[in-house]
């Protein structure tokens, strides 16, 4: 490809109006495109756009961005994402004749995140990892310091929770936002980030296959290698399209040490966001970390993709971005083995309300799963008929067959499936 010329048009991605705030202030060629020439022009909520060659060089074959579009956002816009989609896109060989672009089988959405820039003490416009290690150098830096950690520009950004200081509880703030948000993440369907290190660098991987407590329950072990010079690092755990779920992460006690915050939190893609950061007044001894993953299996059909570490980012006890490794980036579920039909407790239990109830089954077959009461009265049905082998799950939202709320007590779920019955109890507390 010789050359290319398209229009860019940013939309809301539910209403899909145009967006007039979000205007393009600088184009800049990349990648496989270095070194040509660019030309563009902001039109409201579009970007036309001319990527070009006069000294009969080409783009060559391959996938990956070709130009970097940076767009000014308004001061007070809310975390949110805006779709962006090309039109009018003509593509030429370097002699200047036109070329079919690639043909598209389907639609991918592609879309800008606005994300909380709260935290973004050092300034480049997205609050991450290493902009949580910053504010622990101006939470520990004293007045009497050669070179102030934490001047005036910097405080001012650094005070997370606006009480006029810069103390622990602003690093806590800042972590806890930068992963609540997720939208200052890495795209999750990205491929992991890998790359080599110096030796004795950083590094990030699974440890070994899921250890299954039931059928259904089951522990995942991320181990993080952190080096001599480790601030911290920040990473996702992609579960979308496969037979798991992510249920919970937890830093493993045996494995952390004083000084070590570490915070986490589930999308409703199934994505985990994440960040371990040190707290501990510079460098310190080389030490590994084992996060725990908490995985419950999906229902049937839920998809057979391995999990993934993804947006895996570093820094060092300078608030320097850090090189860091992925190593078994990739974690392959095994099928469900399940030797008799089991009953999985509910979920949560006790519960003021709605519940959920898991069973596993090892064939296909006809199972019926039902709720009673203390006395044995048939309460609801919850679901019968012809099932697949694998694990299922049923939602129970505290009613009866009537549509009437159950009274507070004890209600027994009773699985049944061939001459195999099965019984758990729930506690309904109102």
């Amino acid at each position: 490809m010789g050359g290319l010329q398209t229009v860019l048009q940013l939309s809301d991605p539910d209403s899909m109006p145009a967006v007039a705030f979000l205007n393009a202030v600088s184009v800049d060629p990349i990648g496989r495109a270095a070194g040509f020439q660019v030309a563009w022009t902001p039109d409201g909520s579009r970007t036309r756009l001319l990527l070009f060659s006069t000294n009969g060089a080409s783009i060559a074959p391959g996938g990956g961005p070709v130009a970097r579009i940076c767009y000014s956002v308004p001061s007070g816009t809310p975390p949110q994402r805006f779709r962006i989609f090309d039109t009018a896109t003509l593509v030429s060989d370097p002699e200047g004749t036109s070329i079919a672009a690639c043909p598209r089988r389907f639609w991918i959405p592609t879309f800008i995140c606005v994300g909380n820039t709260a935290c973004d003490v050092n300034g480049d416009g997205v609050s991450d990892v290493l902009d949580v290690i910053r504010i622990v150098h101006c939470a520990l830096g004293t007045a009497g310091d050669s070179i102030p950690a934490c001047p005036d520009s910097v405080a001012a950004r650094a005070d997370c929770n606006a009480d006029g200081s810069v103390d622990v509880r602003d690093v806590i703030c800042c972590v806890r936002k930068i992963v609540g948000t997720g939208v200052t993440f890495p795209n999750p369907s990205l491929p992991p980030r890998t790359g080599e290190i110096p030796p004795g660098g950083s590094s990030i991987g699974f440890e070994g296959a899921v250890t299954w407590i039931t059928p259904v329950d089951g522990i995942a072990v991320l181990r993080i290698d952190a080096d001599k010079d480790f601030g911290g690092t920040q990473f996702v755990i992609n579960s979308r399209f496969t037979p798991v779920r992510i249920r919970a992460l937890s830093l493993d006690g045996a494995s952390a040490r004083a000084g070590t915050q570490f915070e986490s939190s589930i999308d409703g893609l199934g994505v985990a966001h994440a960040m371990l950061v040190e707290t501990f007044p510079g460098a310190r001894p080389a030490h590994t970390y084992r996060i725990h993953v908490r995985l419950e299996r999906a229902p049937s059909g839920a998809g057979s993709e391995p999990i993934r570490i993804q947006g895996v980012r570093a820094g060092a006890s300078s608030g320097a971005e850090a090189g860091i490794s992925t190593l078994n980036s990739s974690l392959v579920i095994d099928a469900a083995v399940v030797a008799a039909p089991t009953l999985l407790g509910a979920r949560p239990n006790p519960t003021s309300g709605a519940t959920e109830i898991a069973f596993a089954l090892p064939a296909d077959g006809t199972a019926t799963l039902r709720v009673y009461d203390v006395t044995g009265r048939l309460v609801r049905t919850l679901a019968e008929g012809p099932m697949t082998a694998g694990v299922h799950r049923a939602r129970w939202d505290g009613l009866d067959a009537r549509g009437r709320a159950a009274r507070s007590g004890i209600y027994f779920t009773k699985l049944t499936a061939g001459p195999a019955t099965r019984a758990e109890r729930i506690l309904l507390l109102r």
